[in-house]
């Protein structure tokens, strides 16, 4: 079965009591089945208790229980399920034609046909059974063996075959007779069993991948650390390196919404580098030594080629971070994660020798001291949320080349490994030159560069930003957002990786030491005396992006909103296309009265307003309507409120370009008194409606719609606030949306 790859039991097989030795530790399985390699009169298979007992099963084979049947033994996988045998009971063909088919090798042109039914065999055996046999009691006929009878029945059921088998089998007499009666008994009431593969997860695949990644893992291996395999990995720091008085420092981290890019990109090269980085750079701030590195491969659908991909650039990072990659875990998750979905995180161990400095000495920092910034190689692992959305509301593919070098793509930038600062830093450190380190992560410089600092310190630190000059993607993403300064900093690394605080006599010998490296570094702040204010300030914030260099008008739609009222949906559709992602400019508020309270609400945004009252005839009205509208430019127009309906005059001016809200799940209950009719008609779900105006009335193609339960105690108060918070939310969204199609359409 093996040799033509059909799945089977893994096994050895042993030739002598000396190959015997170490081979139930070197097994891959757990529990063991002994068998003699020849014919032993059905009694050659032994099924152990544990390890001991097998071993002694096999060494009384090869010492010639059995005779030649046990000059070979073999050492089994042990199975553990429901034997399946007796089936030809279920063969409705006739057995000679199948015969004949095989001696003619025409097989697979016969026609076999099986039962659907239920089939239960007991087999009736002799009292000494399985030791000896027995021979010569009477029964019906006479006993010739162990196993003497099996008795098989069918019935539509396996609980009806058994009942009908053991039946038969009380019935046949015979001195010493015994038999199984649970034969079949745990089946009767139980489905088809399901599989892990049935769920979703591959185990064979899981178990090659680890297999592929074993040669990654080994060349990061160092002294003191153990192969990836086991349930956990061993860490001798004395075979490290290590004093017995020597400390252990943990960090942990993940890479963030930058696999979105990653997968999008079909590119994992640089991933390895996010998630080792983010978490070695984190433990070097407590003067550790990263030693070992554990990683959390999580999938909703292995894809062995791609995991392998990102655990080669895990052991790529490992080797440059100089720790050994001692494993991890790797999740297949189906119907947690869908079949495109991962993630992945990391843990490093680091040791430090406690005669090294105990960072950050934040007793330690004073006025005077400099802060050293080391450059970063892009974003690194942080603020990818920020940088995905302003690549999307420009319209930005990650395949599109840069502004400032075409030679390579936004997804080759985003994607950019994090660096690390290891072998650059970590001297400094143990050296004691350094006061405090700090790792740019997750809240910029604004959040991180202030945690060596005690609390309530007495000291606080300035940031120039005019000393140094961030990588151009910076630059980008705070012109394309646009992103306020602040904003970048708090969020964003904005081009420094890493600060180390130091006294101002020691920076000389720091910066030598870093030019050694070719690392890049700037002075780009001091530390002052605090003055109850901030812990941190930034001097010189507008110099620190160059946003002319990529300044572009983000194309908008033009909107015009219609009111007769207060002009709450307004409120909300105004603030709505003041926000960063907007594709929306509202350039005007008309209303048909002229004391209708939205209009000083409009103004107050800075929007401009008009009033064009209602006509006698709605066509002279609704053509002025027109007028004002399109002589502010206006392609969208958004009724917020607005009391009259609509001429097909000005509906066909814009068409699909009038939109509404409708306080009903059209296309039920139109009309003005929509909510309180769907109420006597007892409806317990209402809600409401965004679509386009046509010349009918509460009519023309839907664009979303949100429902609204209708609960007991509910009025028509109650559930109008309801739809009312709804509403709000939608609206502005359906404006978004239809905006985001007439752009579209314009390229």
């Amino acid at each position: 079965m093996k040799e033509y790859g059909l799945p089977t039991a893994d096994f050895v097989t042993i030739d002598s009591v000396k190959n015997l030795e170490d081979v139930f530790e070197r097994v891959s399985w757990k529990n063991s089945v002994v068998k003699t390699d020849g014919l032993a009169s059905g009694k050659g298979v032994i099924i152990p208790k544990d390890n001991v007992e097998a071993e002694a099963a096999a060494r009384s084979m090869l010492e010639g229980k059995f005779g030649d049947a046990g000059k070979n033994v073999i050492i089994e996988e042990r199975l553990d399920g429901y034997e399946v045998s007796v089936l030809m009971r279920l063969l409705e063909s006739d057995l000679l034609d199948i015969i004949t088919s095989c001696v003619h090798q025409s097989l697979p042109t016969c026609n076999i046909k099986w039962s659907h039914k239920s089939v239960c065999g007991v087999v009736l055996a002799s009292a000494n059974y399985p030791k000896t046999g027995d021979k010569g009691t009477p029964i019906t006929v006479v006993t010739n063996g162990g196993r003497i009878l099996c008795v098989t029945s069918v019935g539509d059921s396996i609980r009806e075959a058994r009942e009908l088998a053991n039946k038969v089998a009380e019935k046949i007499q015979f001195n010493g007779k015994q038999y199984r009666k649970d034969i079949g008994k745990t089946l009767e009431s139980t489905t088809p069993s399901l599989s892990y593969g049935a769920s979703g997860v591959n185990i064979d695949e899981g178990n090659q991948f680890v297999e592929d990644i074993k040669t990654l893992v080994k060349k990061t291996l160092l002294p003191g650390a153990s192969q990836i395999g086991g349930f956990g990995a061993v860490l001798d720091l004395k075979k490290a390196g290590f004093t017995n008085d020597s400390q252990l420092v943990v960090g942990i981290d993940g890479v963030g919404t930058k696999i979105e890019i990653a997968t999008a990109c079909n590119n994992f090269s640089g991933v390895g580098y996010d998630v080792v980085a983010m978490c070695v750079n984190d433990v070097i701030c407590h003067c550790a030594k990263p030693v070992a590195f554990l990683d959390y491969f999580v999938c909703g659908k292995l894809e062995r080629a791609m995991a392998t991909q990102v655990l080669a650039s895990i052991s790529d990072a490992c080797v440059e971070a100089g720790c050994s990659l001692i494993g991890g875990e790797t999740a297949e998750m189906p119907g947690v994660y869908n079949q495109n979905q991962w993630d992945l995180a990391g843990c490093a161990i680091a040791a430090r020798e406690s005669a090294w400095p105990m960072l950050p000495l934040s007793s330690e920092i004073s006025e005077g001291d400099v802060i050293i910034g080391l450059t970063s190689s892009g974003l690194h692992s942080n603020g990818f949320s920020l940088a995905r959305k302003i690549l999307a509301v420009n319209g930005v593919k990650y395949s599109d080349p840069l502004p400032w070098d075409s030679n390579l793509t936004f997804g080759d930038e985003l994607l950019r490994g994090t660096k690390l600062y290891v072998k650059s830093v970590l001297p400094l450190l143990t050296s004691g030159l350094v006061k405090g380190c700090a790792h740019i992560t997750g809240g910029g410089l604004t959040e991180n560069a202030v945690r060596v600092l005690a609390k309530n310190s007495p000291v606080s630190f300035v940031i120039n930003c005019a000393e140094w000059r961030p990588r151009e993607i910076f630059n980008w993403l705070a012109a394309a957002g646009p992103v306020e300064t602040k904003e970048m900093i708090r969020t964003l690394n904005c081009g420094i990786g890493m600060i180390l605080v130091a006294e101002k006599s020691k920076v000389p010998e720091i910066e030598k030491h870093l030019l050694e490296f070719n690392e890049e570094f700037y002075e780009i702040g001091y530390v002052e005396k605090a003055t109850g204010g901030d812990a941190i300030k930034f001097l010189n914030e507008e110099t620190l992006f160059n946003r002319d260099l990529h300044y572009f008008q983000r194309q908008r739609v033009k909107v015009a909103i219609l009111i007769s009222g207060t002009g709450t949906n307004m409120k909300k559709l105004i603030e709505r296309s003041k926000t960063a992602d907007s594709n929306c400019e509202v350039v005007v508020v008309v209303s048909n009265k002229e004391n209708a309270g939205g209009l000083k609400i409009a103004e107050s945004f800075g929007i401009p307003t008009r009033v064009v009252p209602h006509t006698a005839d709605r066509v002279t009205g609704d053509t002025e309507l027109a007028k004002v509208v399109n002589d502010f430019g206006a392609e969208l127009v958004c009724l917020g409120g607005y009391m009259r309906i609509l001429s097909p005059c000005f509906i066909s001016q814009f068409p699909s370009r009038i939109i509404n809200i409708h306080p009903s799940l059209l296309p039920s209950f139109k009309g003005a008194n929509a909510l309180q009719d769907a109420l006597n008609f007892g409806a317990k779900v209402v809600g409401c409606t965004a679509h386009f105006v046509d010349e009918q009335v509460d009519h023309g193609d839907i664009i979303s719609q949100r429902p609204v339960m209708v609960e007991d105690g509910d009025t028509l108060v109650t559930v109008q606030k309801k739809i009312q918070e709804q509403e709000h939310k939608m609206f502005p969204n359906a404006m978004i949306e239809v905006a985001a199609k007439i752009l579209k359409s314009k390229f």
